[in-house]
């Protein structure tokens, strides 16, 4: 239970009742007097018969209150020696987290033997009540600034005290870190400012505690004294909050009346400081692991206040953002977020997760996954995840789920073609040979001419074909490739579509085989050899060309260049080009998705791609394979 980490001055004589139970404790002192096990009907049993009724009424309203705010109680009770005694009892209901009444807990002292009346035992139950509040809060929090400011509250709200506020003490300076009740900045400072300790009414002094009962006769304080009895004041605690054996802060303790801080309530005030040295180090611990976790967390964190300003960003955020982190420090999340898309606050403690894009430094909208939740304070802790990887990976398996079906149509479509193209062929043939039975004439001569231009576009058709069959599998396996050979098919491919835009022309010198497929690579030719036809200006094929080379390179690798004399690539486009999706040309033309296959298809094969370009010139492509004969060696690829 809570009240057992705090001990009460001799004669004052501590009990709690379960609310839920009815479970009645009592501090062994008081068992002595008036029994051990004893329930509450018995209690109320015990109470002389003048005072029952009314014990039992209050008793009754003390239950059913909706506040903490002490209930003082005085009686005649018969004890278990025999005797009857005169009592008096201050209690109040302390609270589970949900708000639910949790104990109704209380001191009692023997007014014969107890030092002070009525009033002062009421005045000492608030304060117990506040140690008690402290405790849970001490089990509950799990935040060392989040204790500090309930511990303030519960003295005000609990404790009946017009101000409490923890100060940050270094070399001179004080820093208010927590604070409750009316706060006026020429007292107290600004909050998160450093202020003249001096001036907040901190003296140095050893780490004990430190009471005023009467601030218009304190001399120590000198101007700061005045202004707090200018002010209202009358007594003043200072608790000396204890790390490693040094005074760190300070819990300063204000109230409106004289003589607020008797004894008694000193050793609480004490125990109090002593428990909060203990949670405040212990959770000060804690902190720091949060803190290493947040700085070296590979996922992007951000703390946001209610104006949409950043707090606190972690090194991961400033590097996908492109900012430097004092960059970053108060900069709006407006100006990371798409204006369609701001980031609202969150509506609650439990994490909230969506996707959503953020805008880099340089304009670049990065896709993320956006974790967010309330964290106190009116503060929101943000956790971002990159998703390009991720997206990279999606789009190579969209992509991937797409080439299949292309290839099953294709290999589909090419199956249906052959048979009426052997159909035709043979007809055509056929036609041919009877035509040259004929007698000689004019018109006999078109009509061979005519058949024979028809066989060559039926067997160009059945060589088209077949090309399409082979880059329908890809999954063939890896073998040793002729690169000869797939560039021939793949200019084929091509050849009619680069006839109405410009030359395709073929430099094709001696180069050593390939470890690949057939397949794989044909798809890397026909789509540079497509991109590079695209790029050329319409209107000009007399002018316009596409040459597809392939040469030794000084190393003994394979190399094949596409070169084409069109629109070029600007320089700022360049080290995307290999993106997935990120594409130049209008829509309808392109999906973005070639040069992001072409990349991988090479960089798997142990080669590299290159690109050189200049706007109005043209570009040209690279493509390295290392020989069939040496080990693959690592991917990269390079842009000019």
């Amino acid at each position: 239970m809570a009240e057992a980490r705090f001990s009460l001055p001799t004669g004052w004589l501590w009990w709690t009742i379960d609310l839920e139970t009815n479970e009645v404790r009592l501090d062994p002192a008081l068992a002595a007097l008036i029994g051990a096990q004893v329930t509450v009907a018995q209690l109320i049993a015990n109470v002389h018969p003048d005072d029952r009724a009314r014990i039992e009424s209050e008793y009754n309203a003390a239950v059913s209150s909706q506040t903490a705010a002490p209930v003082l109680m005085q009686f005649h009770y018969h004890c278990i020696d025999g005797s009857t005694r005169r009592f008096a009892s201050a209690a109040g209901l302390t609270y589970r987290p949900t708000g639910a009444a949790r104990a109704l807990t209380g001191i009692t002292a023997d007014l014969e033997q107890a030092r002070g009346d009525g009033t002062r035992l009421f005045r000492l139950q608030r304060l117990y009540n506040v140690l008690l509040a402290v405790n849970q809060a001490m089990i509950e929090v799990s935040n060392a600034e989040e204790l500090l400011v309930r511990t303030c509250r519960i003295l005000v709200e609990r404790g009946g005290f017009a101000f409490a506020s923890v100060l940050m003490v270094d070399n001179g300076l004080a820093t208010r870190l927590a604070s409750s009740g009316a706060v006026d900045p020429a007292l107290d400072g600004n909050r998160a400012a450093q202020t003249d300790a001096a001036a907040l009414g901190w003296l140095p002094r050893p780490p004990e505690l430190w009471v005023s009962n009467d601030l218009e006769r304190e001399v120590d304080l000198g101007p700061t004294g005045v202004a707090y009895s200018a002010a209202g004041y009358r007594s003043l605690a200072t608790l000396p909050l204890v790390h490693q054996g040094e005074v760190a802060a300070a819990l300063m303790i204000r109230c409106h009346d004289r003589q607020a801080f008797g004894q008694e309530e000193i050793e609480l005030l004490r125990q109090l400081a002593a428990g909060l040295d203990f949670a405040w180090s212990k959770l000060g611990q804690v902190q720091r692991l949060r803190r290493t976790l947040f700085e070296e967390a590979t996922d992007a964190m951000l703390v946001i206040d209610s104006e949409q300003a950043l707090v606190d960003v972690n090194q991961a955020a400033a590097r996908l953002l492109g900012y430097s982190r004092e960059e970053l420090s108060g900069l709006s999340m407006r100006a990371l977020t798409p204006a369609e898309d701001p980031l609202r606050a969150s509506q609650g403690s439990q994490a909230q997760v969506r996707q959503r894009s953020l805008r880099r430094k340089d304009g670049v909208f990065v896709p993320v996954e956006v974790s967010k939740r309330l964290v106190g304070d009116g503060l929101m802790q943000v956790i971002v995840r990159d998703l390009t990887e991720r997206k990279r990976l999606e789009s190579q398996l969209v992509l991937a789920d797409r080439l299949v079906s292309l290839g099953t149509l294709a290999s589909g479509v090419a199956h249906e073609l052959n048979n009426p193209l052997s159909w035709i062929i043979s007809n055509l043939s056929q036609a041919n040979r009877l035509l040259e039975e004929l007698p000689e004439s004019s018109a006999r001569a078109e009509l061979v001419e005519l058949m024979t231009e028809s066989l060559e576009g039926a067997h160009r058709i059945v060589s088209v074909v077949s090309d399409l069959k082979t880059y329908s599998r890809p999954d063939s396996p890896i073998a040793r490739v002729s690169l000869h050979r797939v560039i021939e098919r793949s200019v084929q491919v091509l050849g009619i579509q680069a006839r109405y835009r410009g030359k395709l022309l073929k430099q094709l010198e001696v180069v050593p085989d390939v470890i690949g497929t057939e397949a794989q690579l044909g798809q890397v030719f026909i789509n540079l050899l497509l991109n590079a036809v695209q790029a050329l200006p319409e209107g000009r094929p007399d002018s316009n060309e596409v040459t597809i080379a392939c040469f030794t390179g000084g190393a003994g690798e394979a190399v094949v260049e596409v070169r084409d004399t069109g629109c070029g690539i600007e320089a700022q486009v360049l080290p995307r080009i290999f993106d997935p999706f990120f594409t130049t040309k209008p829509p309808g033309l392109g999906t973005g998705l070639g040069l992001s296959v072409i990349y991988n298809i090479v960089t798997g094969l142990g080669g590299r791609v290159e690109v050189r370009s200049t706007v109005g010139t043209g570009s040209t492509f690279r493509v390295v394979l290392p020989p069939a004969k040496t080990a693959c060696a690592g991917p990269s690829a390079t842009g000019e």
